[in-house]
Order: structure tokens, then C-alpha cells, then sequence
């Protein structure tokens, strides 16, 4: 696949909020309608502000006698009504005229409304300023310009302005079809200049100039500007008015941040891949699940994180499970006393109720006791494979708070998702990542992964809300010592494996001893990061 189409992929994926599901679920109180209201409600304020100012220049210009000074005071007044007229509020478009649906906490609104088209600047005539030649603008997706120094009064006329921190580009075909744009960043005397065929576009503070630039190099953008040029044949040009009335998804600043993060680790590393056509095609022609093993087995050895490693010494797995063991028999400590002092009031009460009710504290509070494991770091002689000195072997059932597997069907069953069978049941499988039906009770109430233990043995699945796992799925909730995401990356290339009978069933006991390389809590989170960034990218590969 041509690095381009992948890039082109990759910025759709982003657009429609595939790209960040799972930081959503880490931030569900953000929110694009919360920030477009503050936003507003700071423009009213300003516009008011600016409007009282505006009244009183103008009072002050009625009595001014001065000519000096009256001249001085219209060109303020000028310059302060500009300033409000660029005080416009964003208003949320009716979800009927989206493109595509999106997030809810996104929102769909012009880019008009969240960017001044084509600003001016208030230049000295004997300025030196920055001068950007169209013909020499790289490539889409680089970021990068050449400057010529030249006097502003050589440049202002027959040129267009640009700003810092604004987003430029081409309007004319074919440099807009060639992908001819660039965020304006670092500019000599923070003033710049650039020939007339281009459109410039500074975001509000409710828009990251970066999301914009990744936007307006999108197919939906291009596309579509694309299909309203308008000129003769060789002259057409992308309208300001079209640019202006365009939708824009909007979502969450933060979430606009992390978008941009994860698109600038995936465009490099397509970068990257496009350096090296020759291991691109034979990557592209190996199986998915070849490349996912090799890709975990490297992890897992710690080899994508070395850098991570360099640059934090000071963390260790051996000091962070010390650590985690004294809280673990601090806190067992204090729940077996607890169990002794509820021991001790029930053979003293006579109450059947009350002695009832103790019992069943009694045998909660000894299942709790029971989940407080302590861990204990394998030997080296037993290790599969080499790993960092700052990593730890260690066994699944002591990294995990339980490890459970699943029985009979729940006497209540739905097949379709309702307000009452809200809760999915999961089974072994890989259809629909083992998705039987829905119940109104969780069996597991905590994040969790599942293993199949039987038909597709070993098949792993992240489960983040509850659920009631049937038919002997395998259920691992880990503890605070290992993070979900690397637990369920690290078992991947470790657990057995089987689609036939070689391995007719898969229990607990066989693999509860499983040996796991743990690594630093902050390590585990970057192992996952570049992943999921790696995951991604080779899913772009495939697509069309």
C-alpha cells in the first residue's frame, strides 16, 4: 500500500473519533458543547468589554479638537471595531447536516467560526520580514517552509499575510491536490508573508492549529473542496466563501491534543515504512498474526522500550513489587483482624438475624483475604527468555486479584441489548469477541481480560465494563501491580494456543504459573502506548 492512501486512512480514522475511543473512556467529563459554551460566554464578555471602550473613543473623538490627536483616535476606533468584529461566538451545527456521525462530545461547526480566514496583519513598511515562496513549501505532512528575507514594502503588495501559529494552503490546482500546506510556526520577527494563492487560516483558542492542519489535509476536505473549485480550466481555485461555511468535527481540546499525538507517532512511523519499501512489502504480505507475534514478543523482551529505559533509571520492578508486598500484608493484616474481632461478636450473638448477616460479612471479608497475594519474583534459571535487569518474572496468579472462570448460561437471557439486559455475556469465541447475549446481573464487576478456554483456545479480549462470562471462558482481573492493557498484551504470545484438539480444554491450573515479564508500572503504560500506536498502524495497512 502507497504511504499516501495510508495517511489518508489514518486522517479519517481520526476525524470520525477511532483514534481516540480509549482516551474518551479515561476522560469521560470532557466535553466539545461544555468549552464551545465558556468560549462563547468569554466573547460576550469581551465584545462588551471592547463595545463600552468602542463608546467611549467615540465620545472622546466628538470633543477632540486637536487634529493630531482625532486622527490618532479614528484609526483607534477603526483598528477596536475590526477587533470586534472578529468576536464572533461558534454555534453548533443541527446533527441532521453532519457528513458522518461522531462522538457525542464532539461537535460538528464551521470553520468560520473557529478561525479568521485569511488575516491581516499591521505590518512597518521597513520591516524585515519572512517571505514564503509557494514553490518552495514541502510536502503535506511535514511541516516544514523556506524563508527569504526581503522589506515588507518589496512584499506587501500582491501577497498575502501570514501569522504565527496559523495553518496555510495552496488554493490553486494542482499545488492544493499535491497536498501544498503547512502550520506557520517560527517566523522572523513573528511577521511572514506569502504569495496571494494561498488561504491562511488562524484557529480560535478552542482549536489547536495542529488538529486544523491534519483536518484540512484530510480526504473529506480535500474531497470535497475539490468538487467545488471554481475558475476556468487551469485557473481553479478553492473559495474562501467554501472554506468559510465548511463542518468541522469538533472535539475536546485535550482530546484534540491526543489525537494530534497519536497522529504524529503514526505518520512517522508511515514515514518510516515509506523509507523502506522493500521491508514494507514483506511486512505487508505476512500474516496479521505473524506480525502481531513478532510485535509482542518484542515487547515483552523489552525491546520496544529501551529509550524509555535510558531515560528513567530509577525505576524497578523488583523495588515497586517490595513496595506492593507491604502494602499487601499491611492491608491483610488489618482485615484478619478485623475477622477475628467479627469471630469473636458471632459466638457471643444470639440474634439469628444479626448472626446471620455477621456470617455473611465473615465470609465476604475471608474471600478478600484470599485476593491479598503477595508476589514473589521468579528465579532466572526459569525464565523462557532474557529480559531487562529491571524487570521481574513473575507468575499470572500473583499478578492477577482472581483469576475465574465462567459457568452456566444466567436464568435470564436477552439477545438484544435493552435498558434491563444491559450487561453482555461472553463466551469463547472469536465472532463478535465472544458476545452470546445480554443479562440484568454482572458476574465480574471490575476491568478484566477473558481467555477462551475452549474452540478457540488462548483467544484474549480486554473487557472494560461488567459482564457474566459462560461455558468455561477464563476470566484473569488483574491487581495494582501490572496494568490490564500490558497483561493482556503480555499473555498473548505466552498463553497456549489451539484451534483443534491438540489442547481440548484450558483451565485455571494450567495457567495460573504461567511466567510473565513485569516491568515498571510507567515502562508497562509506554509498552501499551507504542502498541496500540503500532497496532494501528499496521490495521492502516489493510485498509483500501
Amino acid at each position: 500500500m502507497k504511504t499516501s492512501i495510508l495517511k489518508k486512512s489514518l486522517l479519517n480514522y481520526a476525524i470520525k473519533g477511532n483514534l481516540s475511543s480509549r482516551f474518551r473512556k479515561s476522560n469521560p467529563n470532557l466535553n466539545a458543547f461544555d468549552e464551545i459554551n465558556a468560549y462563547n460566554a468569554q466573547i460576550l464578555k469581551d465584545k462588551k468589554s471592547k463595545e463600552k471602550e468602542l463608546k467611549e473613543l467615540e465620545s472622546k473623538l466628538k470633543t477632540q479638537k486637536d487634529k493630531e490627536l482625532k486622527q490618532t483616535l479614528k484609526q483607534t476606533i477603526q483598528n477596536l471595531k475590526k477587533e470586534i468584529a472578529k468576536l464572533k461566538s461558534i454555534t453548533p451545527l443541527n446533527e441532521d447536516c453532519a457528513p458522518f456521525a461522531i462522538p457525542p462530545t464532539w461537535a460538528w461547526v464551521r470553520l468560520g467560526d473557529v478561525c479568521e480566514i485569511n488575516p491581516r496583519n499591521q505590518i512597518n513598511d521597513e520591516l524585515e520580514v519572512s517571505f514564503i515562496p509557494m514553490a518552495l513549501i514541502a510536502n503535506s505532512f511535514q511541516n516544514r517552509f523556506t524563508y527569504e528575507s526581503k522589506k515588507w514594502k518589496e512584499v506587501k503588495s500582491g501577497f498575502s499575510h501570514l501569522c504565527e501559529n496559523s495553518v496555510a494552503f495552496a488554493k490553486i490546482t494542482p499545488c492544493f491536490e499535491n497536498g501544498k500546506s503547512f502550520i506557520v510556526n517560527d517566523l522572523k520577527n513573528g511577521y511572514g508573508a506569502g504569495t496571494t494563492e494561498l488561504i491562511v487560516l488562524l484557529p480560535q483558542n478552542i482549536l489547536l492549529k495542529e488538529y486544523l492542519f491534519y483536518f484540512v489535509n484530510c480526504p473529506l476536505f480535500v474531497e470535497n473542496a475539490m468538487k467545488n473549485f471554481k475558475g476556468t480550466a487551469g485557473q481553479q481555485r478553492v473559495s474562501t466563501e467554501f472554506v468559510t461555511n465548511f463542518f468541522i468535527p469538533l472535539p475536546p481540546l485535550t482530546e484534540q491534543k491526543a489525537i494530534v499525538e497519536t497522529l504524529d507517532s503514526l505518520i512517522t512511523l508511515a514515514n518510516t515504512f515509506d523509507k523502506t519499501k522493500e521491508e514494507l512489502k514483506r511486512i505487508e504480505k505476512r500474516i496479521e498474526k505473524r506480525i502481531e507475534k513478532s510485535l509482542l514478543e518484542y515487547a515483552i523482551q523489552g525491546n520496544l522500550s529501551k529509550l524509555f529505559r535510558r531515560q528513567n533509571t530509577n525505576l524497578n520492578a523488583f523495588l515497586e513489587i517490595q513496595s506492593y508486598n507491604a502494602q499487601i500484608l499491611k492491608d491483610k493484616k488489618s482485615k484478619e483482624k478485623e475477622l477475628k474481632e467479627l469471630e469473636s461478636k458471632l459466638k457471643t450473638q444470639k440474634d439469628k438475624e444479626l448472626k446471620q448477616t455477621l456470617k455473611q460479612t465473615i465470609q465476604n471479608l475471608k474471600k478478600e483475604i484470599a485476593k491479598l497475594k503477595t508476589i514473589t519474583p521468579l528465579n532466572e534459571d526459569c525464565a523462557p527468555f532474557a529480559i531487562p535487569p529491571t524487570w521481574a518474572w513473575v507468575r499470572l496468579g500473583e499478578v492477577c486479584e482472581e483469576l475465574v472462570v465462567g459457568g452456566d448460561k444466567p436464568s435470564e437471557i436477552s439477545y438484544n441489548k435493552t435498558d434491563y439486559f444491559k450487561f453482555p455475556i461472553y463466551t469463547n469465541g472469536v465472532k463478535d469477541n465472544g458476545l452470546y447475549g445480554f443479562t440484568n446481573k454482572p458476574f465480574i464487576e471490575k476491568s478484566a481480560i477473558t481467555i477462551s478456554g475452549r474452540g478457540t483456545i488462548g483467544f484474549i479480549c480486554l473487557r472494560y465494563e461488567p459482564f457474566y462470562p459462560i461455558i468455561r471462558l477464563l476470566v484473569a482481573i488483574p491487581n495494582s501491580s501490572i496494568i490490564l492493557e500490558y497483561l493482556a498484551y503480555a499473555l498473548n504470545p505466552l498463553i497456549p494456543k489451539s484451534s483443534g484438539t491438540s489442547i481440548p480444554q484450558l483451565t485455571i491450573p494450567m495457567i495460573k504459573d504461567i511466567s510473565i515479564p513485569l516491568p515498571p508500572l510507567k515502562e508497562q503504560k509506554e509498552i501499551v502506548r507504542t502498541l496500540d500506536t503500532l497496532f494501528a498502524l499496521t490495521k492502516g495497512l489493510k485498509c483500501e
